[in-house]
């Protein structure tokens, strides 16, 4: 499993454009027209802008995969997720349910995989979140792929703590992913626990739908206390589609990719 290869100087500097669902949310909340074709399109537009930039992506089956292919450059290593999109929710939490299987998206040429989890240790749904997470680093194995997984937190609860316990929770399981891509903890002592809780396996930081100003703070925090780097999504691009046509593509070509400089730049120099 080449997970170098995803890294410059060490770090990860990643576009997260596998979003779904919350890609039509966010296209219907700004009343843009929308088709399969008018999202590959879009992706297709983010991708480009920031290509030189990143050191890899992550996207979906549906539709950023075509996005990708259909690119004027596609050689970038690339992760797919494995989770349908979104959660199931009952009395017992949140649970993740996967979509696809680690060799159909080997097959589709993924350098990598990467499952999201919706977690709250003190729920029961919490052991299938476990399990889940267990079968899907068996196949990454067998399949000889990395796996990045992410955990989302949610519910009554302090985020650290949450996240700190579910890390404990999943290394005692013995499911060491090559990378986690966690949300800021959200103080300097919490991303130093975590990085000692860690040690080797690194982390990356998530953007979970925050605006860029704020994101760019918590990438600062992270990375001078132990993170390894961004898998950056909406805090980067979902402004963009707050914009009409000319306008929204003008700052897709000089906006997005300032801001991933930007981005990279605090991050190579952490």
């Amino acid at each position: 499993m080449n997970l170098q290869a995803f890294q410059k100087d060490g770090k990860f500097l990643m576009l997260a454009l596998d979003h779904r669902g919350s890609f039509v949310e966010t296209l219907k909340k700004n009343k843009i027209n929308y088709t399969d074709s008018t999202i590959v399109s879009l992706k297709q537009q983010l991708i480009q802008s920031v290509y030189n930039d990143m050191t890899g992506l992550l996207i979906d089956p549906q539709y950023g995969f075509s996005a990708y292919q259909n690119s004027d450059h596609h050689e970038k290593l690339f992760l797919l997720c494995i989770e349908k999109s979104g959660y199931l929710e009952d009395a017992t939490g949140r649970t993740t349910e996967l979509e696809y299987e680690v060799e159909y998206l080997k097959n589709l040429g993924a350098s990598g995989v990467k499952l999201v989890l919706q977690i709250n240790p003190t729920h029961q749904s919490f052991k299938s979140q476990i399990d889940t997470g267990e079968y899907v680093f068996a196949h990454c194995k067998k399949y000889n792929l990395p796996f990045f997984l992410e955990f989302v937190t949610y519910g009554e609860g302090v985020k650290s703590e949450m996240i700190t316990r579910s890390i404990s929770a999943f290394l005692e399981a013995k499911i060491v992913p090559d990378v986690f891509k966690l949300e800021f903890p959200g103080d300097t002592h919490s991303c130093d626990a975590i990085t000692q809780l860690l040690q080797k396996t690194p982390w990356i930081l998530l953007t979970k739908g925050i605006g860029y100003e704020e994101f760019k703070k918590q990438l600062q925090t992270a990375t001078e206390h132990g993170a390894s780097g961004f898998l950056a999504g909406r805090a980067l691009w979902a402004e963009a589609m707050t914009k009409i046509d000319s306008v929204r593509n003008q700052f897709i070509r000089e906006e997005l990719p300032r801001r991933f400089r930007e981005l990279s730049s605090i991050v190579l120099k952490a």
